[in-house]
């Protein structure tokens, strides 16, 4: 997964602009085997056909993001300049944009964070790793909320937590485990809307249409002084 991090954000950047023909009502036939007289068919949009791109179940994924060597030269780096240059050459050239800047910057913190807690070479991997995978699992698809979210991290927490080999190992111990769930519910949780502003793509549907007033045109009216009050008027006058 080295070098190709976040391709399905540039697979999918046009994917979801608005195209007349995506919203046809068709008729699709059911997979049973009734007779061709019956109603086996129903309407549906095509628009709601979405494709999801396979995401990872959580694992053991110390190294998924980062190898060894790599993870020993990141925390080595002293400049702030150089490490944000280091894991945005790791992206190549996709994705471009805001979502290059906000992936970097979340590496960045996730970095800074594991060496404020003095996190192991192995533990900060797994670290990256978890927020990569989450980002990754984030802006694959729409439909993922804080919830899908939230348990996702925390699988991946578990996977590096429990000593129960091959599918899970104890890396970080019950209050490591506390600090970077409550790191991660700050740091990308509270800032979910954000991130998928910035880094999904975003469309709009705009229709001209013309609203028809509800009154109707007010009629003219006869002149003042005409009528019965008006000749009345006159009629003391004299």
């Amino acid at each position: 997964m080295n070098g190709n991090a976040f391709d399905s954000i540039a697979f999918n950047a046009n994917k979801y602009e608005i195209d007349i023909k995506n919203y046809f009502v068709t008729r699709q036939e059911d997979d049973s085997t009734q007779s061709d007289t019956s109603d086996s068919q129903t309407d549906q949009y095509l628009a709601c056909k979405g494709v999801k791109l396979p995401t990872a179940e959580p694992h053991i994924c110390t190294w998924d993001y980062l190898t060894k060597p790599e993870v020993i030269h990141l925390m080595g780096i002293k400049s702030k300049r150089l490490k944000r240059n280091f894991i945005e050459g790791k992206l190549h050239k996709k994705p471009k944009g805001l979502p290059r800047i906000i992936f970097r910057e979340l590496m960045y913190s996730v970095t800074k964070f594991c060496t404020s807690a003095s996190y192991t070479v192995e533990q900060t991997g797994a670290l990256l790793s978890q927020f990569y995978l989450t980002h990754l699992f984030f802006t694959s698809v729409l439909d993922v909320g804080p919830e899908k979210l939230y348990e996702y991290f925390k699988g991946l927490q578990m996977c590096h937590s429990l000593p129960f080999p091959p599918h899970s190992i104890k890396l970080f111990n019950l209050e490591q485990i506390k600090n970077n769930m409550v790191y991660f519910c700050k740091l990308y949780l509270r800032n979910l809307p954000l991130v998928r502003f910035l880094c999904l793509p975003n469309f709009s549907l705009c229709a001209q249409h013309r609203v028809q007033p509800d009154v109707a045109p007010r009629k003219k009216g006869k002149k003042k002084g005409k009528g019965k009050k008006g000749k009345k008027a006159k009629r003391n006058d004299l």
